[in-house]
């Protein structure tokens, strides 16, 4: 019996310290994930005070390892945003969900950057002891949206002021239908109508010719070739307009 047991006893101590092997091994893997970790990891008491600082916080920040442990984390936090962030690390002491916001941040260089920040809380023996921040550099990503914004305008500007008339259409039913978009000021007053009324319509709606005077074809052509084409200068003519177009 005392064989027996004692057996019993070995195999479970092994298999208690293969268990704790592999959990080691695990750890060890862990912890190489978040020290070569692209995005800024951060680690901090409930007071901000830096606890851990990986290698992607020194690219996004600029600060080494050693000259962020033990600083408060308001000192790469924007003075505007630093009520929030204290909000935020009380939120997560208190037990609240995971929280992901965007938020501004300051580089070594004084540098003001936009982050994508995930608050979440560090356990230890069932309690909250630490809270835990990863944290992504998007400035590139809104000043390509801002870039993309301010293309926009200058697009909207010479849409609407240039001397030609330009109309946009949406396709819909596979190249069947045609509905009108968009339409330029030039047009407007080619046209006589006004775009509020006629946006949103179908072009064989609003300009009842449209197909006898061959353009409709053009449309039909041009979606299915995604090749440009000209339409000749033609007599336009229908119970509301009529013109060379």
């Amino acid at each position: 019996m005392d064989n027996n047991r004692s057996e019993r006893d070995f195999l479970k101590k092994e298999k208690a310290e293969e268990y704790l092997k592999k959990l080691e091994e695990k750890l060890v893997y862990y912890k190489q994930v978040v020290i070569d970790s692209s995005d800024a990891i951060i680690i901090q008491d409930f007071n901000g005070i830096i606890r851990a600082w990986n290698k992607g916080a020194e690219r996004i920040y600029g600060f080494k390892r050693n000259e962020m442990l033990g600083k408060n984390i308001t000192k790469i936090i924007s003075k505007k945003y630093r009520a929030e962030a204290i909000k935020n690390i009380n939120s997560i002491k208190k037990g609240e969900p995971t929280l992901r916001i965007k938020q501004e941040r300051v580089t070594k260089t004084h540098q003001k950057i936009s982050v994508n920040i995930t608050y979440s809380p560090i356990y230890e023996s069932g309690e909250i002891i630490e809270i835990g921040t990863t944290e992504e550099d998007v400035s590139e990503l809104k000043k390509s949206l801002d870039d993309l914004k301010q293309i926009s305008l200058v697009y909207n500007e010479l849409f609407t002021n240039m001397a030609e008339s330009v109309v946009i259409y949406d396709v819909k039913n596979n190249g069947k239908d045609f509905i009108i978009h968009d339409l330029n000021k030039a047009a407007e007053k080619i046209e006589k109508v006004n775009k509020k009324d006629i946006i949103g319509k179908n072009v064989k709606t609003v300009f009842k010719g449209v197909e006898k005077f061959g353009l409709y074809d053009v449309f039909k052509k041009v979606w299915k070739t995604e090749k440009p084409l000209h339409h000749p200068i033609s007599f336009y003519q229908d119970k509301f307009h009529m013109g060379w177009r």
